[in-house]
C-alpha cells in the first residue's frame, strides 16, 4: 500500500463523501505541509461549485483545477468499450505518481459506484484504488434505510473490499437517521472494524438561495450577494391573501409570487424585518414581471 493516499469513495450518489473528505482533508492538513486533493473521474461538465473548486479554495490548496483530475464520466465508458481502460489507468497512475513527488500526502474522491452500474460488472472505485496500492475508506448512504439494510451494507461493501486485495481502511455510514445512530454502531462494531456513523443533519442538505436562481437565470434586483447564502429550508407559493399568507411562511422560507403582487411582496419585505415573525430566506419574482420603480424605490 502507498503511504502517502487514501482513496474514499461511495456506493451511491447523495452519500456525503465530500463531507467525509473535509474532515479528512482536516486531519491531513494538519499533519503535513502539502495536501493535494485528487478525483479519477468527474462528471462530464464540471461547473463552479464542484467538489475540486470547493476544496482548493476551502485548504488553499497549492493546485490548478486540471492537476486535480483525471477523466470525465464518458471518457472512461468510452475507453472501456474499446477496450482502453487499461491505458486510462495507467494515465491515473501518471497523474497521481506526479502528485506523490510535488506533495506529502494525496486525498482521492472516486466518484459514486451507481452511476456506472448499468456499463460495468466491478466496482469502478476498487478497481482505480487497487491500480493505484492505495488504502480506501467506504461511504455508505444510509438515509431512509432501516437498521438491517445499513448492517448487509457494512458487511457487503467490506467484504468486496477485501476480495479486490484493497486495504480497508474504514467505513464510514453517513445520514444515518438520529435514532438508529447507536444501534448501528454496536452491531456494526460486532462486524466489521473501524466503522464510523454519523447522523442525518437536514442543514447539509439544504440548498441555498445562489444554487436554486442558476438554473432560473434570475436576476438580482434587492439585496446583497451575502444574502444569495442563505439556505432555504421550505418553498412557498404565494397565492392567497395577504392574511392568509403570513399564516403559512416559516424561517427559511423561500417564496415565489408574480412580480405584480406587490401586497405580497411588501407583507414578506414586512415579516423579514419584524422582530416576532418568522425569517424568509428571500422571494423569486415569476411571471417575467417586476414591480414598477416607485415601488421599487
Amino acid at each position: 500500500m502507498h503511504p502517502k493516499s487514501i482513496y474514499i469513495a461511495s456506493a451511491q450518489s447523495r452519500a456525503g463523501s465530500l463531507i467525509i473528505a473535509i474532515g479528512l482533508m482536516e486531519m491531513l492538513k494538519g499533519r503535513y505541509k502539502n495536501v493535494a486533493f485528487f478525483r479519477p473521474i468527474i462528471p462530464n461538465i464540471e461547473e463552479g461549485g464542484s467538489d475540486i473548486d470547493f476544496m482548493l479554495r476551502h485548504f488553499e490548496l497549492d493546485m490548478t483545477y486540471e492537476e486535480c483530475c483525471g477523466f470525465t464520466v464518458n471518457q472512461y465508458l468510452e475507453a472501456y468499450a474499446e477496450e482502453r481502460d487499461d491505458k486510462l489507468c495507467e494515465d491515473l497512475m501518471s497523474k497521481v505518481n506526479n502528485l506523490y513527488d510535488t506533495h506529502d500526502f494525496v486525498l482521492i474522491e472516486g466518484y459514486p459506484r451507481s452511476v456506472f452500474a448499468s456499463a460495468f460488472d466491478f466496482d469502478i472505485n476498487l478497481k482505480i484504488a487497487q491500480n493505484l496500492d492505495t488504502a480506501f475508506v467506504a461511504v455508505l448512504n444510509a438515509k431512509d434505510k432501516p437498521a438491517d439494510t445499513i448492517i448487509n451494507e457494512i458487511q457487503i461493501t467490506a467484504e468486496a473490499i477485501r476480495d479486490e486485495g484493497c486495504i480497508h481502511l474504514a467505513t464510514f455510514v453517513n445520514r444515518c437517521i438520529e435514532g438508529l445512530v447507536y444501534e448501528i454502531r454496536y452491531r456494526a462494531d460486532r462486524e466489521e472494524e473501524n466503522v464510523f456513523v454519523l447522523p442525518e443533519i437536514a442543514e447539509l442538505d439544504t440548498p441555498i438561495i445562489s444554487e436554486v436562481i442558476k438554473p432560473l437565470n434570475a436576476k438580482l434586483i434587492m439585496g446583497s450577494c451575502e444574502q444569495l447564502e442563505h439556505p432555504i429550508m421550505k418553498k412557498r407559493i404565494a397565492a392567497m391573501g395577504v392574511e392568509n399568507y403570513l399564516t403559512r411562511i416559516t424561517n427559511g422560507s423561500l417564496v415565489i409570487v408574480p412580480g405584480d403582487r406587490i401586497d405580497i411582496i411588501l407583507a414578506s419585505l414586512l415579516s423579514y424585518y419584524a422582530k416576532n415573525h418568522p425569517n424568509i430566506a428571500g422571494i423569486i419574482l415569476s411571471g417575467g414581471l417586476k414591480p414598477s420603480k416607485i415601488m421599487m424605490d
